[in-house]
């Protein structure tokens, strides 16, 4: 399996890495990925060298302190994918906690670097794919040609749980006969309504489970199976949850 994130806007800048060769991992596994990283790397400095440049990005006046990290980012220190990212996903699905997941691959559709694995070693970058940047145009529109032509390189044979959000999952689209997209809605009174932030910790919450039970994800209905058994309660307040499967869907419903 082959379980798909999405980056985090905020994210935790290493407090004891170094700097070195960034997303080395996912650059020796798919060469494709080396030339459009470093022609956005070069306009990405470029447009910060313009004062307006930081609001393309998206980097609020009131943090030049992530400016000045984007203008020098080689000299940024390096950490672990799933240690810089966070927010509430990353959160619930506390990689750190997880022992070895056998042959559950985890995958970060990156604005910055395109794609980068779990044994990617990255700083604490400020791009999204919405950032539009001058001889670029839109990050995740931009990146769409390159990760079109690689993704069968990492997609391979594998079942893909896309955990990801809209304007990711356009960026590099997986096949759809193998594919299961995760959502969630909330149950009340009999209706039902679909959520957005908290669908990012119920992604997290499945992914973890996957993580954790990897002899259940070889198939659709093993990996069914288990989501039924693990995933039963809202990890905040303890509420029941529950999880439903339609073709190329995984919905959580949180009844309230």
């Amino acid at each position: 399996m082959l379980i798909l994130l999405p980056p985090s806007e905020t994210k935790t800048r290493p407090a004891n890495g170094a700097p070195g060769p960034q997303a080395a991992d996912s650059a020796r596994l798919y060469e494709g990925l080396t030339q459009p990283r470093e022609e956005l790397a070069a306009a990405i400095a470029q447009a910060l060298s313009d004062p307006e440049g930081a609001s393309a990005l998206k980097i609020p006046a009131s943090r030049p302190e992530l400016a000045d990290a984007m203008r020098n980012l080689a000299e940024e220190p390096l950490a672990p994918a799933l240690d810089v990212y966070a927010g509430v996903l990353y959160d619930a699905l506390d990689a750190a906690t997880i022992p070895d997941s056998g042959d559950v691959r985890v995958g970060v559709t990156s604005a910055m670097y395109g794609y980068v694995s779990e044994a990617d070693l990255i700083p604490a970058y400020r791009v999204s794919c919405s950032s539009k940047v001058a001889g670029i145009g839109t990050v995740g529109t931009w990146w769409k040609r390159y990760l079109k032509a690689i993704m069968p390189e990492i997609v391979g044979d594998d079942l893909v749980l896309d955990c990801r959000s809209g304007g990711y999952r356009t960026m590099m689209p997986t096949p759809a006969e193998r594919t299961l997209e995760v959502g969630a809605v909330k149950e009340s009174g009999g209706k039902r309504t679909v959520i957005s932030h908290d669908a990012k910790m119920y992604r997290g919450v499945v992914a973890r489970a996957c993580l954790l039970h990897p002899e259940a994800t070889g198939s659709v209905a093993d990996l069914v199976a288990m989501l039924h058994r693990e995933v039963t309660q809202d990890p905040r307040d303890g509420g029941p949850v529950s999880v439903e499967h339609t073709e190329g869907t995984i919905t959580v419903v949180a009844r309230k």
